[in-house]
């Protein structure tokens, strides 16, 4: 049987591994755009988002850094190893809906003030992008879409 004091061990260094290491303000941009075919001709819908938010920064295994955001205009997170960003998530915008992500995942960069592990300061973008190769029939009538994201964080004085 367990003692509580050992549950309670157990239970608090679950929840400290989920909290931020660092904490910022996050200023970030959407922009995405999708051409369709629609009555024989192409028509393309381009919209941004934009927002603020508070960003918590967590060391996770090897050099990777993963980030969590919310605020008022919306959620979102990433992962970054050593080699840049491998996947970021974030609002679109809903003049352009959601068009399905291609086989491939995105790519983006990562660029810091200070060092890595606790930078000051760090922009982080992504890009997605999918052109239709073949008739645009065979692509649900999409012919292209791009959605890219960029965001600035400044970190806050105090922590979480």
């Amino acid at each position: 049987m367990m003692r509580p004091i050992a549950v309670a061990a157990v239970v608090a260094s679950v929840f400290a591994a989920s909290e931020p290491d660092l904490v910022y303000d996050f200023e970030w941009r959407v922009t995405a755009s999708v051409s369709r075919v629609e009555r024989g001709e192409v028509h393309t819908v381009q919209a941004e988002r934009k927002g603020t938010a508070r960003l918590g920064l967590r060391h996770e295994r090897d050099g990777v850094l993963a980030f969590d955001w919310s605020g008022p205009e919306g959620t979102g997170s990433g992962v970054v190893g050593p080699g840049g960003p491998e996947h970021v998530t974030f609002p679109l915008p809903a003049e352009v809906g959601l068009p399905p992500l291609p086989p491939y995942r995105g790519v983006g960069q990562f660029t810091f003030e200070g060092a890595r592990e606790h930078p000051t300061a760090f922009t982080v973008t992504w890009v997605e992008a999918f052109r239709c190769r073949t008739a645009p029939r065979a692509c649900d009538d999409i012919t292209a879409w791009e959605r890219a994201f960029a965001g600035i964080a400044r970190r806050v004085k105090r922590e979480m």
